[in-house]
């Protein structure tokens, strides 16, 4: 499996791999080697979620500066955990567009030329 965020769109034809995604103005998509049992469970502009026999898979895109489509990313989020199994674990891939103090950052912000933000 291989979560892209921002992909190009050659990612949408790679030879061996199923495209899980819009496959249109797409900022999130997964690649799942042909072969492994998986499908598609939610499919948005920033999220993708897919299901394996015991597992799951999201690549989550939060944009960098429009935050009525971070909140819609949030909102996709949780609309998918709402439902999704609680025994099947489901790894998160994000790109988040932010500095944060969890990954060492002084400050949180959603980018440097952005002041700090808070949700």
């Amino acid at each position: 499996m291989v979560c892209l965020q921002e992909p190009c769109s050659a990612s949408r034809k790679l030879v061996g791999y199923q495209y899980h995604g819009l496959r249109k103005n797409e900022e999130a998509c997964i690649l799942s080697k042909r072969g492994i049992p998986c499908h598609t469970v939610f499919a948005s502009r920033d999220l993708v979620v897919v299901k394996g026999n015991n597992y799951g898979i999201a690549s989550w895109y939060f944009h960098g500066t429009d935050m009525p489509r971070r909140e819609l990313a949030l909102s996709e989020l949780d609309q998918v955990l709402s439902t999704w199994p609680v025994s099947v674990p489901l790894y998160i891939c994000v790109d988040a567009n932010a500095w944060h103090i969890a990954w060492g950052s002084e400050l949180t912000a959603s980018n440097l030329r952005r002041q700090a933000w808070q949700r």
